[in-house]
């Protein structure tokens, strides 16, 4: 699925407008987990985007909206090496 995203100004990526395809890397509800895949994406110099950080918040506990992670799509491939190599499993 590709997503086509104009961002401006976010701290997690290396460019103040960034505007590129993106692809979703993964889809969950576990907040650890979300945090340590942005760390393993940042230590490897990875952009990332993370989606419905509000609407995980505003649903509460009962994880009806997972958030996503995205990355473009010339990273897709060695993100997803990453976190399988981290024992992350993607769905």
């Amino acid at each position: 699925m590709h997503i086509f995203l104009q961002i401006v100004g976010l701290d997690n990526l290396n460019h103040s407008v960034f505007s590129i395809f993106m692809k979703e890397l993964i889809r969950t509800n576990d907040l650890t987990t979300i945090a340590h895949i942005k760390l393993l994406l940042t230590n490897e110099s990875i952009d990332y985007f993370e989606l419905d950080v509000h609407m995980s918040a505003l649903e509460g506990s009962i994880n009806v909206f997972p958030r996503r992670i995205l990355v473009p799509d010339g990273a897709i491939v060695e993100a997803k090496k990453i976190l399988l190599d981290n024992g992350i499993e993607l769905a």
